[in-house]
């Protein structure tokens, strides 16, 4: 019987230390679960962010496209020049641009 007794506690100190393993597993693995949730959360804020200004910068070009359109001389050659002086509309300000492309005379 004593055999028996002492195969009995061999066995329950194996499984206490296999369970003290897989909790030990368990939080790393929450951890690092954890840790890659907020990476995968500043990933998606920054991909908004390059969305957005994607967007911005998709409708400056075509702001400008349209300014560029607009102000483009007639090809037609039977058509007299313009004398009115108009001013062509200018394109939305982008506050990154506007600071850098301003005119600041010497």
């Amino acid at each position: 019987m004593p055999v028996v007794r002492m195969e009995c506690e061999r066995m329950c100190v194996g499984l206490e230390q296999c369970q003290a393993l897989v909790r030990s597993v368990s939080v790393a693995a929450a951890r690092r679960l954890r840790e890659k949730e907020v990476e995968l959360d500043a990933a998606r804020r920054r991909a908004a962010e390059l969305e957005e200004q994607l967007r911005q910068a998709t409708a400056e070009s075509q702001a400008w496209c349209g300014l560029a359109h607009r102000t483009r001389p007639s090809r037609r050659a039977s058509e007299p020049p313009s004398t009115t002086s108009s001013s062509a509309p200018s394109p939305p300000p982008n506050p990154r641009l506007s600071v850098t492309l301003m005119y600041r005379p010497s």
